[in-house]
């Protein structure tokens, strides 16, 4: 909406003088057929037209009560007295008022001037009044406005009406400087502020001072302004029969010829004001839906449109704020495990049944290979190490559960997303072995490192272990044990990957004749009674 361009050619001449003098005539005019229609009575003259077919001003002017009494110009007087040999002069009339009225004008440039001044220059030295000016522009324009019919009220009007005429000639001006307000409103709104607006933009202020007519009052003073008052003025004419008066004829004209021209300019406000910024706001919305958060719109206005543009941005950066947190606190806790929560709105202590894989990975040696290394140099090591391995293990749909050290624990079930678990947990294994090559080969770390990884599959309790005021989401078991287990078998065994019996059975047949596996002699694992068969993970085909 803000063009920068436009608003520093913005000028108190074009945008101030030039349209007060055509809106002032507009607004008499309208001003004027309404006195004919409601405030007057021109029976008398509609007779004389009826009775002698009279019907042009100049015939009917002596007895027509129309606004040119309410409107009539004393003319300007100079006159010279001479006394005692001295001369005075005394000036009278329409002088006064026009002398008058053109003071008007000067204050209100001079108060406007900083407005504009503050637009073309940025001057910083202006911005304070500037801004003021701007908060308070209607005021000030309506302000004057009001003072340019009080003086001409008491300058030229005053003087043409009996007392018991006060009552019109003070509704009938008071119609005309509510035609002006509104009328330079409509002008003003769409053609000045929707560009100048975005220069008095305050940071880290939302909610601008300037207020603006609701969408209901935009629509009501449209309805009245343009469609009924217009609708009523011609009704009155045509029951008083007054378009037998050419007079009023050219009123009735004016005021439809006025009516229609502003009402394009009111389609002009509305679309300005409503249907653009709404349309600009949809369209930020649709890239909010798909992600996109640098979609904050300026707020130039309090009105409705204002506060919605407002609403809109405080829900942007709250999108924005938990998208951050999202991501932050998804490299805490599982980004599925989170879903999983709040899906069932179980955040409560307790567990469920579950069958998983669960992976467990350790770092062979790493007591003795930290030694010698400061804890800064153990802490680098130990990221770039797990950056490398658990990417296969997110990319395979597996959960890491836990950092323990030098250790991950990692699950993959069906509950959290990962439908084979076991095929899953076997390609994360496998890709683990290339990524971890690949970290050697590279040389960023100054060791070499090797690791074993154990799996078994069956069944254990996910849930929240823990207090009411602290608790975490973790899987605990028999299955868990043994998958330990088998990661620590691996260094006895001299093999980096070893599954489980469990594990093995459960692969599929198609995805088995892809898979190297050797079978060992029974083993004794600790906390079972009786030594079971394991099996390395040679290779994949």
């Amino acid at each position: 909406m803000y063009n920068d361009i436009a608003a520093r050619k913005a000028s108190f001449f074009k945008f101030i003088v030039i349209p007060f003098i055509v809106i002032s005539i507009f607004a008499q005019s309208y001003s004027s057929a309404f006195l004919n229609a409601f405030l007057v009575d021109n029976s008398k003259v509609v007779e004389l037209a009826r009775s002698r077919i009279v019907s042009n001003s100049a015939q009917a002017s002596v007895i027509l009560q129309n606004v040119e009494k309410y409107s009539e110009k004393n003319q300007g007087r100079i006159s010279f007295t001479h006394k005692n040999g001295e001369t005075s002069v005394s000036v009278t009339g329409e002088f006064w008022a026009a002398g008058l009225r053109l003071f008007s004008i000067i204050v209100l440039y001079f108060w406007l001037r900083p407005f504009f001044a503050y637009i073309r220059m940025r001057s910083e030295k202006l911005k304070i009044k500037a801004l003021n000016r701007y908060n308070n522009f209607y005021r000030g324009i309506f302000s004057y406005f009001l003072a340019v019919h009080v003086i001409w009220f008491f300058t030229a009007t005053l003087q043409t009406f009996s007392p018991e005429e006060l009552l019109r000639a003070t509704i009938y001006h008071l119609v005309w400087w509510l035609c002006e307000c509104y009328l330079f409103y409509s002008f003003l709104e769409p053609s000045l502020f929707m560009f100048v607006s975005g220069v008095f933009s305050q940071p880290g202020v939302n909610a601008p001072n300037r207020s603006s007519l609701s969408i209901y009052g935009k629509l009501l003073t449209m309805l009245i302004f343009l469609v009924l008052v217009p609708m009523a003025i011609l009704a009155a004419y045509i029951y008083k029969d007054y378009f037998l008066l050419n007079d009023l004829k050219i009123n009735a004209l004016i005021l439809l010829t006025t009516s229609i021209a502003f009402l394009v300019g009111n389609l002009q406000l509305l679309y300005k004001s409503l249907q653009e910024p709404i349309d600009i706001l949809a369209e930020k919305m649709q890239k909010l839906a798909e992600g996109n958060y640098d979609v904050s719109t300026s707020v130039l206005f309090n009105d409705e449109i204002g506060r919605l543009k407002l609403n809109f941005n405080s829900m942007v950066e709250q999108l924005k704020e938990r998208e951050e947190m999202k991501d932050i606190f998804g490299k805490y806790v599982s980004i599925e495990i989170a879903k999983h929560l709040i899906n069932n709105h179980k955040v409560d202590l307790g567990g469920e049944n579950i069958v998983a894989t669960v992976l467990f990975s350790d770092i062979r040696n790493f007591t003795s290979m930290s030694e010698s290394m400061s804890p800064e140099e153990v802490v680098t090591m130990l990221n770039t190490y797990f950056a490398y391995i658990t990417e296969p293990i997110m990319a395979n749909r597996g959960v890491i559960n836990k950092f323990i050290g030098d250790a991950v624990m990692a699950v993959f079930t069906p509950h959290l997303g990962s439908e084979n678990h076991v095929e899953d947990a076997l390609k994360a294994a496998i890709e683990m072995r290339e990524k971890l090559a690949n970290l050697n080969n590279s040389k960023k770390l100054k060791v070499e490192i090797k690791f074993g990884i154990g799996l078994n599959t069956g069944p254990l309790i996910a849930g929240n272990i823990g207090t009411e005021k602290r608790f975490e989401y973790t899987v605990i078991g028999d299955t868990v044990n043994v998958a330990s287990r088998m990661e620590s078998l691996s260094k006895a065994l001299e093999h980096d990957i070893i599954l489980s019996e469990s594990t093995a059975e459960k692969i599929g047949e198609e995805f088995s004749k892809t898979l190297k596996l050797e079978k060992s002699d029974p083993v004794q694992i600790k906390g079972k009674s009786v030594p079971m068969p394991v099996y390395k993970l040679i290779g994949f085909y």
